[in-house]
């Protein structure tokens, strides 16, 4: 009989239950069944685990666990895994789904990737039950309480993203869990915690690689942002707009950084792309739909829109031949007439529009004045403007911040200089470059930056790798030689994150090629990556 004196001993309980070699080795496989019955041989060892009778016991331990926290719970124990259970109103088939989620991640690593995405939690549920997993997608996807609860989706999320999580409501489901729900107090008196800048930093850290200066400085542009959400400013006094500029070559984490901090702050959030407006009245998307857009993204809590984020990528697409040129003359429809249009959401209280839905003409009103926008762009030439201004600058006597070396400035980053100026003469209005206060440079990414993208799991396609060779039976060895090698040939490609991925990609895809061809199959081998770089060959190394 299980006794449950503390949440702690209830964690440890799940783990073990769920966490059993037995049970993960008698769950049902997800390979489709083989043509040709298999031979006597390999039948007498598949018969030596009975799979029902392993699921069965493993069922009948979860559900003791279960009454047991439902005990505990009435005798005053904080046991925050069986009150969201009951808040929720989980039968036993998402109680066991949520448990699934549970473990997989407060386990270790290694059984963190058993129970990891749809598939595997269904394959899971599966044996358990004794169900097929046919008969558990609808239920779970569609009809049941599961996906409507909000602990595995939220509402605009696909059906194929089900048991994806946003990193923030994740994070807060599995803090509860594991400290015992202690924060239950302050919710009594629904003190609305902001997070402050070091803390909003810290949290874009763990996804973000390197670019710590463009962290703190976004930090601090949505810590204000979502003070203004919470307290909104006192009539009579000026409000700063908090429009923010990211200038850096491509690969750097412009888009990236900005998805990130979208979900950290929990608010609606537009992704557009400059490229695809033009004037109004012409082929095209026009500015107002990015309004639109941010409304559909905040779903049932309109008010919610007006303190969202607009971010608008590739922006320096949209830049004009001629800035002074007259708006009637030479008409740029998908350059300076786009960013003339964008005036009015830039800067604008009460934005009315009107959008043709179904054959009829329909006005909308809509509050831009607490909206954030964040545009971004590489700005290729860029530095060649800026770095023209230093060098006139100082052939007329004038100081500046560029740092000498050998009578030439450096060349680490100049668009950490980068004026306002500069942008004009790049081909944008001083209006709009007037609406964007805060300029954030980032830095290009180097090999040590590159080093750590493949040591975080949450950002290496390595991990991915490796547990997609693991499910096909090879244990893959990877040196730190190997980290090495790739960042090298990222460096090479200079196209930033996206250069990193693509080696990551060019090389792995190989590899998978000759798995396929060379491994024998039931077997499981132990492959080091600098053996099949070096050696060229699968085959040698599978016998």
């Amino acid at each position: 009989m299980i006794k449950i004196k503390n949440n702690n001993d209830y964690l440890a309980n799940l783990t073990r239950i769920l966490c059993n070699p037995d049970f993960h080795r008698a769950l049902p496989d997800k390979s489709p069944a083989p043509l040709l019955k298999a031979p006597t041989r390999l039948r007498s060892v598949a018969s030596a685990v009975d799979s029902k009778a392993v699921c069965a016991k493993t069922l009948a331990e979860l559900r003791e666990l279960f009454a047991a926290g439902q005990k505990g719970v009435k005798r005053g124990l904080k046991i925050p895994f069986t009150k969201i259970c009951v808040q929720k109103r989980f039968d036993e088939i998402e109680s066991a789904a949520f448990a699934l989620f549970a473990v997989a991640e407060i386990s270790g690593r290694d059984q963190f990737e058993i129970f990891r995405g749809a598939e595997n939690i269904f394959k899971s549920l599966a044996g358990l039950f004794g169900m097929e997993k046919v008969r558990l997608a609808p239920y779970f996807l569609s009809s049941g309480k599961l996906r409507k609860s909000g602990v595995f989706s939220c509402g605009h999320y696909m059906q194929d993203d089900a048991f994806r999580l946003p990193s923030n409501l994740r994070e807060k489901i599995i803090e509860k869990l594991l400290t015992g729900d202690k924060k239950s107090l302050k919710k009594k008196n629904k003190v609305v915690k902001i997070l402050r800048p070091g803390s909003i930093s810290e949290r874009l850290g763990l996804n973000v690689i390197a670019q710590e200066a463009a962290k703190r400085q976004l930090s601090t542009v949505a810590f204000q942002h979502l003070q203004r959400a919470k307290t909104p400013v006192k009539s009579g006094l000026a409000a700063p707009r908090l429009n923010t500029l990211l200038i850096g070559p491509t690969g750097c984490g412009k888009t990236y950084i900005t998805k990130c901090l979208a979900e950290i702050l929990g608010v609606p959030v537009a992704f557009c792309d400059a490229t695809q407006y033009t004037e109004t009245g012409y082929a095209g998307a026009c500015v107002e739909d990015m309004l639109v857009q941010l409304q559909t993204s905040a779903g049932d809590n309109p008010k919610a829109a007006e303190y969202g984020i607009i971010f608008i990528d590739e922006i320096d697409k949209i830049r004009a031949e001629s800035v002074g040129q007259s708006h009637n003359s030479n008409r740029d429809v998908s350059g300076l007439s786009v960013q003339q249009d964008l005036l009015k959401i830039l800067e604008g209280d009460k934005l009315n529009y009107e959008k043709y839905r179904t054959r009829c003409l329909s006005e909308y009103s809509f509050n831009v004045k607490n909206v954030l926008f964040i545009a971004a762009g590489a700005f290729q030439g860029l530095v060649d403007i800026v770095n023209d201004r230093i060098k006139t600058k100082r052939q007329i006597g004038f100081n500046d911040q560029a740092t000498l070396t050998n009578g030439q400035p450096e060349q680490v980053n100049l668009l950490q200089q980068v004026r306002p100026q500069d942008i004009i003469k790049y081909g944008f209005m001083p209006e709009l470059i007037g609406r964007f206060p805060n300029v954030i440079a980032l830095d290009r990414l180097t090999r040590e930056d590159f080093l750590g993208i493949l040591d975080n799991p949450r950002t290496s396609l390595v991990e991915y790798y490796r547990d997609f060779f693991n499910k096909h039976g090879v244990e893959l060895e990877i040196p730190p030689e190997f980290y090495g090698e790739i960042s090298a040939n990222a460096i090479d490609r200079d196209l930033g994150a996206r250069g990193l991925n693509a080696a990551v990609e060019g090389f792995f895809s190989g590899l998978v090629f000759d798995l396929l061809k060379f491994k024998k199959a039931g077997e499981r081998q132990k492959v080091n990556i600098m053996d099949y770089t070096r050696g060229g060959h699968l085959k040698e190394l599978f016998g």
